[in-house]
Protein backbone atom coordinates (compact mmCIF):
# COMPACT_ATOMS: atom_id res chain seq x y z
CA UNK A 1 0.00 0.00 0.00
CA UNK A 2 1.22 3.68 -1.14
CA UNK A 3 1.62 5.70 1.71
CA UNK A 4 -0.70 8.82 1.52
CA UNK A 5 1.43 11.94 2.08
CA UNK A 6 -1.19 14.29 1.78
CA UNK A 7 -2.18 13.41 5.05
CA UNK A 8 0.95 14.28 6.75
CA UNK A 9 0.05 17.87 5.66
CA UNK A 10 -3.15 17.88 7.32
CA UNK A 11 -2.81 15.43 10.48
CA UNK A 12 0.20 16.03 11.83
CA UNK A 13 0.53 19.59 10.55
CA UNK A 14 -0.35 21.41 13.75
CA UNK A 15 1.77 18.70 16.15
CA UNK A 16 4.89 18.95 13.94
CA UNK A 17 4.85 22.71 14.05
CA UNK A 18 4.57 23.32 17.63
CA UNK A 19 7.60 20.92 18.07
CA UNK A 20 9.60 22.78 15.46
CA UNK A 21 8.42 25.73 17.00
CA UNK A 22 9.66 25.25 20.89
CA UNK A 23 12.87 23.95 19.56
CA UNK A 24 13.34 26.65 17.38
CA UNK A 25 13.12 29.48 20.49
CA UNK A 26 14.63 27.11 22.36
CA UNK A 27 18.34 27.36 19.86
CA UNK A 28 17.74 30.75 20.10
CA UNK A 29 17.43 31.50 23.75
CA UNK A 30 20.70 29.00 23.71
CA UNK A 31 22.08 31.47 21.32
CA UNK A 32 21.51 34.71 22.77
CA UNK A 33 22.78 33.14 26.56
CA UNK A 34 26.10 32.43 24.60
CA UNK A 35 25.97 35.75 23.22
CA UNK A 36 25.68 37.41 26.29
CA UNK A 37 28.81 35.22 27.85
CA UNK A 38 32.08 36.84 28.21
CA UNK A 39 33.93 33.93 27.10
CA UNK A 40 31.54 33.25 23.95
CA UNK A 41 33.07 32.02 21.04
CA UNK A 42 33.42 34.49 17.86
CA UNK A 43 30.08 35.42 16.61
CA UNK A 44 31.50 33.76 13.60
CA UNK A 45 31.66 30.55 15.23
CA UNK A 46 28.62 30.68 16.86
CA UNK A 47 26.41 31.20 13.68
CA UNK A 48 28.20 27.90 12.79
CA UNK A 49 27.22 25.69 15.91
CA UNK A 50 24.33 23.15 15.69
CA UNK A 51 21.78 23.24 18.22
CA UNK A 52 23.25 20.24 20.21
CA UNK A 53 26.39 22.35 20.17
CA UNK A 54 24.97 25.46 21.74
CA UNK A 55 24.09 22.97 24.39
CA UNK A 56 27.26 21.74 24.60
CA UNK A 57 28.86 25.14 24.75
CA UNK A 58 26.16 26.23 27.44
CA UNK A 59 27.19 23.57 30.02
CA UNK A 60 31.00 24.73 29.39
CA UNK A 61 30.36 28.42 29.88
CA UNK A 62 28.43 26.91 33.53
CA UNK A 63 25.01 28.63 31.76
CA UNK A 64 23.47 24.92 31.91
CA UNK A 65 23.74 22.51 35.04
CA UNK A 66 24.46 19.12 33.67
CA UNK A 67 20.60 18.35 33.70
CA UNK A 68 19.11 21.02 32.60
CA UNK A 69 21.52 20.01 30.05
CA UNK A 70 20.69 16.41 29.54
CA UNK A 71 16.75 17.37 29.66
CA UNK A 72 17.41 20.14 26.27
CA UNK A 73 19.18 17.44 24.77
CA UNK A 74 16.69 14.87 25.20
CA UNK A 75 14.38 17.56 23.71
CA UNK A 76 16.38 18.01 20.86
CA UNK A 77 16.35 14.38 20.11
CA UNK A 78 12.21 14.05 20.05
CA UNK A 79 12.88 17.40 17.67
CA UNK A 80 15.12 15.69 15.47
CA UNK A 81 12.80 12.48 15.21
CA UNK A 82 9.76 14.66 14.60
CA UNK A 83 11.58 16.62 11.90
CA UNK A 84 13.69 13.76 10.09
CA UNK A 85 11.16 11.09 10.46
CA UNK A 86 8.35 11.44 8.27
CA UNK A 87 5.11 10.35 10.41
CA UNK A 88 7.01 10.03 13.39
CA UNK A 89 4.45 10.09 16.83
CA UNK A 90 5.87 10.11 20.12
CA UNK A 91 3.99 8.26 22.67
CA UNK A 92 2.07 9.72 25.64
CA UNK A 93 4.31 7.53 27.56
CA UNK A 94 7.17 8.72 26.27
CA UNK A 95 5.99 12.49 26.37
CA UNK A 96 5.23 11.79 30.41
CA UNK A 97 8.80 10.26 30.92
CA UNK A 98 10.06 13.49 29.01
CA UNK A 99 8.28 16.09 31.63
CA UNK A 100 10.01 13.71 33.93
CA UNK A 101 12.71 13.94 33.02
CA UNK A 102 13.02 17.86 32.08
CA UNK A 103 11.10 18.22 35.84
CA UNK A 104 13.98 16.69 37.47
CA UNK A 105 15.89 19.49 35.78
CA UNK A 106 14.26 21.88 37.46
CA UNK A 107 11.30 22.73 35.21
CA UNK A 108 8.26 23.59 36.99
CA UNK A 109 5.09 21.81 36.49
CA UNK A 110 2.58 23.27 39.02
CA UNK A 111 -0.06 21.19 39.14
CA UNK A 112 3.09 18.22 39.12
CA UNK A 113 2.45 16.20 36.09
CA UNK A 114 5.86 15.47 36.11
CA UNK A 115 5.29 13.21 39.35
CA UNK A 116 2.46 11.80 38.03
CA UNK A 117 1.76 8.42 36.37
CA UNK A 118 0.17 8.06 32.88
CA UNK A 119 -3.91 7.80 34.21
CA UNK A 120 -3.33 10.48 36.45
CA UNK A 121 -1.72 12.57 33.79
CA UNK A 122 -4.79 12.09 31.23
CA UNK A 123 -7.34 12.52 34.35
CA UNK A 124 -5.26 16.09 34.70
CA UNK A 125 -6.83 16.60 31.30
CA UNK A 126 -3.24 16.69 29.17
CA UNK A 127 -3.16 14.37 25.77
CA UNK A 128 0.19 14.04 23.88
CA UNK A 129 -0.16 17.60 21.93
CA UNK A 130 -0.28 19.24 25.15
CA UNK A 131 2.13 17.05 27.34
CA UNK A 132 5.15 18.30 24.69
CA UNK A 133 3.95 21.63 24.59
CA UNK A 134 4.23 22.24 28.38
CA UNK A 135 7.49 20.41 28.55
CA UNK A 136 9.21 22.08 25.80
CA UNK A 137 8.11 25.51 27.85
CA UNK A 138 8.53 25.10 31.33
CA UNK A 139 11.99 24.10 30.19
CA UNK A 140 12.68 27.01 27.76
CA UNK A 141 11.68 28.84 31.00
CA UNK A 142 14.03 26.96 33.25
CA UNK A 143 16.56 27.05 30.97
CA UNK A 144 16.04 30.75 30.87
CA UNK A 145 15.59 31.56 34.48
CA UNK A 146 19.16 29.46 35.12
CA UNK A 147 20.49 32.52 34.23
CA UNK A 148 19.44 34.77 37.10
CA UNK A 149 16.54 36.62 37.76
CA UNK A 150 17.96 39.81 35.44
CA UNK A 151 18.15 38.00 32.47
CA UNK A 152 15.44 35.60 33.53
CA UNK A 153 13.17 38.26 33.01
CA UNK A 154 15.11 40.13 29.96
CA UNK A 155 14.39 36.75 27.99
CA UNK A 156 10.73 36.67 29.27
CA UNK A 157 9.20 39.45 29.10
Amino acid sequence: MKPHFENYFIDRASLLGEVLFYHLTLEALLTEIIRRSPNAPAESKLGKLMFAKKADECLRLGKLSKELHTAVMALNRVRNKYAHELGFEISFDAALALAKLCGEAGADFTDGVDGCTAAEAKTLGYDTFSLLNETFRNTFFEVACYQGEDEWLEFTS
